[in-house]
């Protein structure tokens, strides 16, 4: 299996023993999500979420749903992930200021 490298900007500040058991459970992560990427699994996932039988939110509502997340291929754990979804809204606006 090939190797996947996750790269972050602020790898220099994490002490070595940290940031490889985070490397080895980003790998993990992305490990078992290849091996369940099955044509049987997809079909599955296609035929629940298709029946649209899910919550109806506005994006606020649904933007709120993000604090119950956590990532364990985010190194920033100190900030909620809503704090992380809106710098990177705000990127993205700051990068395509003329798109809606």
């Amino acid at each position: 299996m090939e190797r996947l490298l996750v790269s972050h900007s602020c790898s220099s500040s994490y002490p070595k023993d940290v940031e490889s058991k985070q490397q080895k459970q980003v790998e993990e992560f992305y490990r078992m999500n290849h091996i369940d990427q099955t044509y049987k699994f997809v079909k599955k996932m296609r035929d629940e979420y298709k029946k649209l039988n899910k919550p109806e939110m506005n994006i606020w509502e649904c933007c709120e749903l993000i604090k119950e997340v956590v990532d364990d291929s985010d190194r920033d754990l100190d900030e909620p992930q809503i704090v992380h979804l809106l710098q990177i809204a705000e990127a993205i606006r700051k990068d395509y200021p003329n798109e809606d």
